[in-house]
């Protein structure tokens, strides 16, 4: 099968999702401490845009509780403390909205020293290391168990019940280990059991070198269908049009039989991104969701007028702030910027299907535009999103909020449950997500079975 046309779409969607990081300048002055005052203002600052611009931040947990929650924050600063610090004191107050995008990103690196993920209060690795491979079971990690670590995480992250604050684990363990590991010359002592129920320490691991993490892959399937892994929505809408017609036109040219699409391990971002998949995959009407309910705020106008162009929030911006903008999407067959995909999909989903990814999943699930194959997600499709995001002042700390609440695509506002798969399969904790797992098979199976019900 020919791969060079997709490959070279990709590639320049690729350049784009690769942090530049930050200066030695900016770090300098994130490890500058943090005078009462200035804690104060940054602090003041949290609060009042909590309450300015999320929908209904005391869904979870009353006002009261939280501007108590505030206030003792306030009341318990010492005369002067660092930004680790200071998220160590208020991103449980944030944690406490509970929506999965509502809080406070830790400083330091964004992604953990060690591939790691949580799971049902464990943690394991997510990648091989020499002597063991990933789905291992991390039970000491620096000295400390490793339902140790998860706990503190969770208390750290948002979200709504502990699967989906386990999904934001990475890089507030990271801030966390390395917090903890100065005193260890740089060295990660490991204590493991394996898959196969082995026990093994590793005394010093060094971290492996991190590679950029790429948006897509392309891999072909048994039976002549491909396998694409879509691991984020984000990027410029000219990057990722540019990629799915690419994708869409080799595989016309090719005559796939069908596409399972891998969002096992996609995080979300734009629902542009999903839109764009599903108008390639499908004629049939749907939308992504049933209802927007967005809180209107000077802060998150003038937020869109910074960040975006075009006349897509035009309704929003001239709403008036304190009142919510109201949005119901009609049910529509959308036109695809390239060729239809005229054959079977199945699209794998799981715990870590989040954001715009379960958006997508969702609106697949509710109108039958492809077969779900894999895992619940770890949360409902009704949910908070539309991040608001900025630095507080003094200490540097990125602050999200969510300004607007989503309904799931059917419109029914009741409905708590996850989006569901049509043939489940276990994927185990710590396996990377690929090709050749069980889900796959799964799926190609499902393929065969789509494919002996068309006409």
């Amino acid at each position: 099968m020919r791969s060079g046309s997709s490959t070279r779409a990709f590639a320049l969607w690729a350049t784009t999702l690769i942090g530049a990081g930050c200066s030695a300048e900016d770090a300098a002055v994130g490890q500058a401490p943090l005078a009462r005052a200035e804690a104060l203002e940054d602090i003041a600052r949290a609060e009042g845009l909590l309450f300015a611009i999320h929908p209904e931040p005391a869904r979870h947990v009353s006002h009261a509780v939280l501007e108590a929650a505030f206030e003792d924050v306030r009341r318990n600063l010492p005369a002067e403390l660092t930004r680790a610090e200071l998220y160590q004191r208020l991103a449980p107050v944030l944690a406490r909205v509970a929506d999965g995008h509502t809080g406070l990103r830790p400083p330091g690196p964004r992604s953990p020293p060690l591939a790691l993920v949580a799971h049902r209060g464990a943690l394991y690795l997510a990648a091989d290391l020499p002597g063991a491979p990933a789905g291992s079971r991390v039970e000491e990690l620096l000295h400390h168990p490793g339902p140790a670590w998860v706990a503190r995480c969770l208390a750290l992250a948002s979200g709504a019940g502990e699967a989906r604050k386990e999904q934001a684990l990475g890089s507030v363990l990271a801030f966390l280990v390395d917090e903890a590991r100065d005193s260890e010359d740089g060295g990660l002592p490991l204590t493991l059991t394996l898959p196969d129920g082995t026990r093994r320490r590793l005394p010093a691991v060094s971290p492996p070198a991190s590679s950029p993490r790429l948006p897509a892959r392309v891999a072909a399937l048994p039976g002549g269908a491909v396998y694409l892994a879509l691991r984020t929505m984000t990027g410029t809408d000219h990057e990722v049009e540019a990629f799915f017609v690419s994708l869409f036109r080799w595989l016309d040219a090719t005559e796939a039989s069908g596409v399972v699409v891998d969002l096992r391990n996609n995080r979300g971002g734009s629902t542009y991104v999903g839109d764009l998949l599903l108008s390639h995959l499908s004629d049939r009407p749907y939308r992504l969701f049933g209802q927007k309910r967005w809180r209107v705020s000077r802060e998150m106008q003038a937020y869109l007028r910074e960040q975006w162009s075009g006349t897509a929030f035009e309704g929003y911006l001239r709403a008036e702030p304190g009142t919510d903008f109201v949005e119901v999407p009609e049910v529509v067959a959308r036109p695809s910027l390239g060729p239809r995909f005229q054959g079977p999909a199945v699209l794998l989903i799981g715990r870590d299907t989040l954001s715009a990814a379960m958006m997508t999943a969702n609106a697949a699930e509710d109108f039958g535009l492809a077969m779900l194959v894999g895992e619940p997600t770890s949360s409902s499709p009704n949910y908070f999103g539309e991040v608001y995001r900025t630095e507080l002042r003094h200490s540097g700390l990125t602050l999200e909020i969510s300004s607007a609440e989503f309904v799931r695509a059917n419109g029914n506002h009741a409905d708590a449950a996850p989006v569901r798969p049509t043939r489940h399969v276990r994927s185990p904790p710590g396996r990377p997500p690929g090709p050749s797992d069980d889900a796959v098979r799964v799926a190609l199976d499902g393929l065969r079975a789509l494919a002996s019900r068309e006409p």
